[in-house]
């Protein structure tokens, strides 16, 4: 993993700037999604988001509200009305067949305070 983008913050870049295998093995989570927050594969100072990814819109409740693709570069996803979390991965991991097993994790880790 690069020094350099292991040493930013990731609830400002998400993937951005992350080097293939990065997406191979993990799984950025959001927390405090707020309206009309956009979640955006564009360059913004820390390189470009260099692969396609999912992301997952969840309510407080951690049910999944939807989960949508973002092409890598350019494009955008907003969360829809409710969204209080949302997980970003790639489509072979944050997808309707397996997002049902991070949750559990995902609630468990947030509901311990070890997010935040």
């Amino acid at each position: 993993m690069d020094d350099e983008w292991k040493s930013r913050s990731f609830t400002s870049k998400g993937f951005a700037g992350a080097h293939p295998q990065e997406f191979e093995n993990t799984v950025m989570v959001f927390l405090h999604v707020i309206p009309d927050m956009d979640f955006a594969n564009g360059d913004y100072g820390y390189g470009p988001v260099n692969a396609g990814i999912n992301i997952a819109f969840l309510s407080e409740m951690f049910e999944v509200l939807s989960i949508e693709y973002m092409e890598p570069v350019r494009e955008k996803a907003m969360p829809p009305e409710g969204t209080k979390y949302a997980v970003e991965g790639l489509r072979k991991i944050v997808n309707e067949d397996k997002i049902n097993l991070l949750l559990p994790l995902i609630k468990s880790l947030v509901e311990s305070g070890q997010f935040h």
